[in-house]
């Protein structure tokens, strides 16, 4: 069983979606925009990405009976190439609803690599 709250999300911003892992039920989960929010960044808009965001997140939780702020590992994936946008993919995902934030540049994690929390080591 799962502790209440043990709860963490992975988030991949694709072009103007969210594909998002529930870690510890390891369900997948993929959401488009119908509004565009990426541009020039993979979040240039924010408010439509919060949005769409909260939408993914309210998803995972649907079978829940309370809403729980989940722990967000946010990994930028489109447009990654340059700098990421730390402090955009923060506000995004306080925005949505996220208990805690980190921000994951690199590969893309495993679910045994989320588990053991890669993200907050860095390797």
């Amino acid at each position: 069983m799962l502790k209440f709250l043990d709860q963490t999300v992975y988030v991949q911003i694709e072009k103007d979606a969210f594909s998002l892992l529930h870690v510890q039920r390891n369900q997948k989960f993929h959401l488009q925009s119908p509004v565009p929010f990426s541009a020039q960044l993979a979040v240039g808009q924010l408010k439509p990405a919060v949005d769409i965001l909260k939408e993914a997140l309210a998803e995972v939780y649907l079978d829940s009976l309370f809403r729980v702020s989940p722990v967000v590992v946010v990994h930028q994936v489109y447009l990654a190439e340059g700098v990421p946008e730390d402090r955009v993919l923060r506000e995004l995902a306080f925005g949505a609803g996220a208990r805690r934030v980190h921000i994951w540049s690199g590969p893309v994690l495993s679910t045994e690599q989320l588990l053991a929390k890669a993200y907050e080591r860095g390797a």
